[in-house]
């Protein structure tokens, strides 16, 4: 809806997706520009491989920090960073990437940030460390720090908009299933030792938990 709003009657000819992945949002913009060539990067061959079997686009398997290096400056109408910010350094590759666009090009940021699941952030700091938790997922704060990442390459907002939703699991495996499969805490699983599972299955955890996700 953002880049409709905003990329309506600009002439959109390349879209670069940073850690294109399943390319569920390169899909979207395909929709939004059908004559746009499409370009993503990811540093996982296997999303690639799922990528292409959705739609034809140039694929680049590397790491997106070095996705500079694949275009020239000024080459680029749209790039999309979406859900990417919690692995990477976001300020660097804004900046880096931003010199790519076009002039009148557009930047589209989707994060989470760590104000997410606020109830459930809390109850899983009672067995492991706020340390730990920051260096497994490294959120932004806030959406005022992803709109400084813009800000800080030279970037204008155009618009900022915050999505809250309630959301609610029924038991533990609900959860554990939903942070696996959905990809929001498979990276903070896949470093957590096993113990600490059992630990948070033995906490007085109130089911159905109730959160909100921003």
């Amino acid at each position: 809806e953002q880049l409709q709003a905003h990329a309506a009657g600009r002439p959109v000819k390349d879209i670069l997706d940073l850690a294109v992945g399943t390319a569920e949002s390169l899909l979207a913009a395909r929709a939004l520009f059908p004559d746009a060539a499409l370009h993503g990067i990811d540093l996982s061959a296997k999303m690639l491989e799922v990528a292409q079997a959705k739609l034809g686009f140039d694929a680049i398997h590397d790491d997106v920090n070095n996705a500079a290096r694949h275009f020239r400056p000024a080459s680029v109408d749209l790039i999309q960073m979406h859900f990417l910010t919690t692995f990477i350094d976001g300020r660097k590759v804004v900046r880096e990437t931003s010199e790519l666009l076009r002039s009148g090009g557009l930047y589209s940021i989707v994060s989470t940030t760590y104000e997410s699941f606020p109830v459930l952030r809390d109850i899983v700091l009672q067995i492991v460390s706020k340390d730990f938790l920051d260096q497994a997922s490294p959120n932004p704060h806030d959406p005022e720090v992803v709109a400084s990442f813009l800000r800080d390459a030279g970037l204008e907002i155009v618009a900022l908009e915050q999505f809250e939703t309630d959301v609610s699991f029924a038991n533990f495996f609900e959860l554990y299933d939903f942070g696996l499969k959905s990809g929001f805490f498979t990276h903070i699983l896949a470093q957590v030792d096993e113990s600490k599972v059992t630990e948070f299955q033995a906490l007085n955890v109130p089911f159905p938990l109730r959160d909100r996700y921003k």
